[in-house]
């Protein structure tokens, strides 16, 4: 757009209008421009998106890695108290979790001084 030329030499030079004669070629070439866009970014967004097949794929495999850490967490708890505990766990390679293979104390059978008073509180 040249600014310098006068007002009435710039509206001689418009085009025709179309559209109740208010819109004129430059008004539908941005109607047209907005919607080409609009498009191109429908079109991105649609891209973006994976299939349903892969994304299918996708929610089965976080399953099954959520179950593993789920079952590796649950593991983790049961050694930790089995340790507070004082007995020795032995993994289980089934999902059920973990079985208790010895109930001995860790400390080598010996009691300490809570447990022979809770022994002899037991007996009376």
């Amino acid at each position: 757009t040249d600014k310098s030329i006068a007002p009435y030499k710039s509206r001689e030079m418009n085009g025709e209008c179309f559209l109740n004669d208010f819109y004129d070629t430059h008004d539908f070439w941005h109607l047209f421009a907005s919607f080409g866009l609009m498009l191109v970014t429908l079109l991105c967004v649609q891209i973006s998106k994976p299939c349903r097949d892969c994304y299918l794929r996708y929610c089965t495999k976080q399953d099954d890695n959520m179950r593993r850490m789920t079952h590796l967490l649950k593991r983790r708890q049961t050694e930790i108290n089995a340790k507070a505990l004082g007995i020795s766990v032995v993994p289980d390679d089934e999902e059920d979790g973990e079985k208790v293979q010895d109930v001995t104390p860790v400390n080598g059978g010996e009691q300490t001084a809570g447990e022979e008073e809770d022994e002899k509180v037991k007996r009376s």
